[in-house]
């Protein structure tokens, strides 16, 4: 077990020697908070030309933010708007920051989650660690109506017109304790200021009840298809005619929701887990018997040469409620108006 795993089991499992750390818990607390209030005071209120919605969540490590923005994007898309994202781009080791997302841009440089988006959505991405200066970027280069920023709840440099919120009953909120206690970036009453909820499963009762103002869209995982990554064929996965136990190898947060997702679709096998934006090499896809073997399109965007004819990334989808796209439309409508 890596160390991300044993820390996120402990998160998970409310472990006793978590309160050895509630000092640190404490002292990020405050320097949090002195940092958030001077940079809201700053930043928050010198708007930007168009609205900028971010999708994040309170917890260290993945919950469906990428999703959920690929799936706003879409829908922004077909009412109408102009949709451009900008993104931290974890992992990416560019040379130079404000990055835009091009057709030969490489993982290593711009993060795997920025390049998922940008092919999926086919819409400008621009990357940097100052999503202000991303912004910035794309306005300049491109003519967008709306931008999503994937991530940057706690970015406050940033301002922001709408905040989502993306919970997953995977991630939950663990202890509910701050960093390094427990897997919160903010306390839980933040919650209460953001504009809007999606849910991967349900909310805890206890929890639901004290935010059940905020509008909150339920969604799920489904999937559309598989593609091979050798040869780029596409098979629905109702047209699956190949042998449905197959070998899952994932480098995501919470790799169990894809192999139960592929569970509720007939598959079954066993999964390879890898850290959250570990790389999937040739060393992890050679394996004893020739089953299929399933990686995400997180991972596919990170594989490169000569790949086994047995390998396909399991294309997903998340599909937003017509409410919610509705509600969103007319406020997003409503800011460009002012």
């Amino acid at each position: 077990m890596s160390v991300q795993s044993f820390i996120v089991k402990a998160w998970q499992n409310s472990s006793k020697w978590l309160y050895i750390l509630m000092p640190l818990s404490f002292a990020f607390y405050v320097l949090f908070t002195v940092r958030k209030v001077v940079l809201q005071s700053i930043y928050q209120g010198i708007s930007n030309k168009v609205p900028v919605i971010v999708i994040g969540n309170l917890n260290i490590g993945g919950s469906g933010k990428t999703p959920s923005v690929i799936a706003i994007v879409n829908a922004l898309k077909i009412k109408g708007f102009t949709p451009g994202v900008v993104s931290r781009g974890y992992g990416g080791t560019s040379k130079s920051y404000p990055l835009i997302v091009q057709d030969d841009s490489k993982y290593a440089e711009c993060g795997d989650e920025p390049l998922l988006i940008y092919k999926t959505c086919n819409c400008p991405v621009v990357v940097s660690p100052s999503r202000r200066q991303a912004i910035e970027k794309l306005l300049i280069n491109f003519e967008c109506d709306v931008i999503i920023s994937d991530d940057g709840l706690q970015h406050y440099f940033m301002h922001r017109d709408i905040e989502i919120a993306v919970f997953n009953t995977d991630a939950n909120f663990g202890n509910h304790m701050l960093f390094p206690s427990g897997p919160l970036r903010e306390p839980i009453q933040r919650l209460k200021t953001i504009d809007y909820f999606i849910s991967y499963g349900n909310l805890d009762s206890k929890i639901a009840s004290r935010f059940e103002n905020i509008p909150c869209c339920n969604v799920k995982h489904e999937i559309i298809g598989l593609r091979n990554i050798s040869t780029g064929k596409f098979v629905l996965v109702d047209d699956w005619s190949l042998s449905k136990e197959i070998h899952l190898i994932a480098g995501i947060a919470y790799p169990e929701k894809v192999l139960r997702t592929l569970l509720s679709y007939g598959f079954s096998g066993d999964i390879l887990s890898l850290d959250d934006h570990q790389p999937v090499t040739q060393e992890h896809i050679v394996l004893k018997d020739d089953l299929p073997i399933f990686i995400t399109e997180k991972d596919a965007v990170k594989l490169n040469g000569d790949i086994s004819q047995n390998v396909w990334s399991v294309k997903t989808c998340v599909k937003l409620s017509d409410e919610f796209t509705k509600d969103l439309e007319r406020k997003i409508t409503k800011l460009q108006c002012k």
